[in-house]
């Protein structure tokens, strides 16, 4: 789907991690332990926050899996949507606990690595779907990463065979 809205779990989640391991320390309360979670060989986990471990985060890894099925491939449009909500809750119209940027806004953001297929069109297809829904005031910046990531597979179209990148 394109709407941002539908990604809030990863939106959740990614916000959950960047809380725990980027810079920010985030009020203890908003942070979520699954309850079998809560404690680790009889002993409590910690409940931590702002530990500086992360620096970068990449939203999803290879969304564009031209190797399957449908059931797991994103079109550019979804993945901007999805990166939206998961860069800074979709310009902040999503809860203040969803979103990289609202858990730490100096967090580095990745786009989901492109593999191989049409890198290019791809990238504008979602640049371009940046420019149309994320041009409120409110975004933390049109384009929701820092850096793009491509992974690029050298081999033949059969997939059979290795072949030389240049």
């Amino acid at each position: 789907t394109i709407d941002p809205n539908s990604y809030i779990m990863i939106a959740d989640h990614i916000w959950q991690v960047t809380a725990r391991y980027g810079r920010n320390k985030v009020d203890d309360s908003l942070l979520k332990l699954a309850p079998n979670q809560s404690t680790w060989n009889s002993t409590p986990q910690p409940r931590l926050s702002g530990t500086n471990l992360l620096e970068w985060v990449e939203i999803f890894n290879e969304p564009n899996c031209w190797w399957k099925d449908r059931d797991i491939f994103f079109s550019a449009e979804e993945q901007a949507a999805m990166q939206s909500a998961a860069y800074d809750g979709h310009c902040g119209t999503m809860p203040n606990t969803v979103g990289v940027k609202n858990a730490d806004p100096t967090m580095n953001v990745s786009l989901g690595a492109i593999a191989n297929q049409t890198v290019v069109d791809r990238w504008q297809s979602t640049v371009w779907w940046s420019q149309q829904f994320r041009n409120s005031s409110k975004c933390f910046k049109t384009f929701p990463a820092e850096a793009i990531n491509v992974h690029f597979y050298a081999q033949n179209n059969e997939l059979t065979a290795g072949i030389s990148p240049e």
